[in-house]
């Protein structure tokens, strides 16, 4: 059994925003990307693909299977507070406690990557 990790492409977001769990869309086109990822997989009927539910996510999933499994366990990050901020807006004293022990710190209201991960 092969497993495959695919991220999904560009969003909308400008750069210097923090986003995990804010639902955006994709930044046009990505329909080439999606289809040379698909030849590369070499999907059929009995592949299954495992998707978060963010929009994002799920462009790509229905394109790869008409039958994509969405599960909120594999959401992104959440940044709580952080959400949709940009990064240089956010309190430098606090990200900095973050940024030092991520695996462990969580932002206000989110999430570590520990408990992500659990």
């Amino acid at each position: 059994m092969e497993i495959f990790l695919i991220r999904h492409t560009v969003t909308v977001a400008e750069k210097g925003y923090c986003y995990g769990q804010t639902d955006l869309d994709l930044q046009l086109p990505y329909l080439d990307v999606f289809q040379k990822i698909k030849g590369y997989l070499q999907i059929n009927e009995d592949t299954l693909i495992y998707s978060s539910p963010l929009r994002r996510c799920v462009e790509m999933a229905h394109f790869l299977s008409p039958n994509a499994i969405f599960d909120d366990r594999i959401k992104e990050l959440n940044f709580g507070l952080w959400e949709n901020l940009k990064w240089d807006s956010i309190d430098h004293e606090i990200s900095m406690k973050w940024m030092n022990d991520f695996v462990n710190e969580a932002p206000p209201e989110g999430e570590s990557f520990q408990a992500l991960a659990d």
